[in-house]
């Protein structure tokens, strides 16, 4: 969902930072107007650090501004992420249908803005962030308290990737997906292990040849790679 719809949902998010208990009928009259300043301030930026990422914005941004009726499709807009954002106890939304940020909604929120933060401007992509963050951000949103992946966690590492080549066949012998075995390997060690690792830290257990017997090749064009059993194992 946030890799989706990651402009509609930042965007939601800090009108409720900035405007606390916010009305929906407010939000929806403002909205299409702070979307695009928000995306216009996105484009400059990306022009600047990732040129390749101007073109996807401009087409967000033309798609908005051909909107005939915002008010009316706003409604179409606004309200399923609202009520996301409520399933999820991000915001409070009240029977007047006004809303604030709950106190995890705030720790989510927090979480987005550190990643404009650490990148010194404002996340045009969230993909990368997602796929090397998302179980930090979930670990600290929800106050799960779950601990840094080590080395002694190395056998249920191994079992995760044992357990991939039986779960993710794919047609060549002995080789399965990358990001297959990652998402699924993170799923687990954080889940029935509480432990959190991150799609840099699976890549180094294979760059340093702590999983032996195993031969991994990474495609940084395809953001993907695969694992391939080495020998009979």
């Amino acid at each position: 969902m946030l890799k989706e719809d990651y402009w509609f949902l930042y965007a939601i998010l800090e009108q409720a930072a900035i405007n606390p208990n916010i009305f929906y009928k407010d939000l929806k009259k403002d909205f299409k107007k702070r979307l695009l300043e928000q995306i216009k301030q996105f484009i400059d930026e990306a022009q600047t650090d990732n040129t390749k990422k101007v073109l996807p914005l401009k087409i967000i941004e033309r798609r908005i501004n051909d909107w005939k009726k915002p008010e009316v499709y706003m409604e179409h807009v606004i309200m399923p992420r609202l009520n996301w954002l409520y399933d999820m106890n991000f915001i409070d939304l009240k029977s007047d249908l006004s809303f604030q940020l709950t106190e995890i909604g705030n720790r989510f929120l927090f979480n987005l803005t550190l990643w404009n933060d650490i990148a010194l401007h404002r996340i045009v992509s969230p993909t990368a962030y997602i796929d090397n963050y998302f179980m930090k951000m979930i670990d600290f949103t929800f106050n799960l308290q779950k601990q840094k992946y080590t080395i002694e966690a190395d056998d249920e590492f191994l079992k995760c990737l044992e357990n991939s080549f039986l779960l993710f066949k794919t047609l060549a012998p002995n080789r399965i997906t990358f990001s297959l075995f990652a998402n699924y390997t993170k799923q687990i060690l954080f889940w029935s292990h509480s432990v959190m690792i991150d799609l840099e830290a699976i890549k180094r257990a294979f760059e340093l040849k702590r999983i032996p017997n195993y031969i991994f090749k990474y495609q940084e064009h395809y953001k993907d790679g695969y694992i391939q059993k080495n020998k009979s194992i």
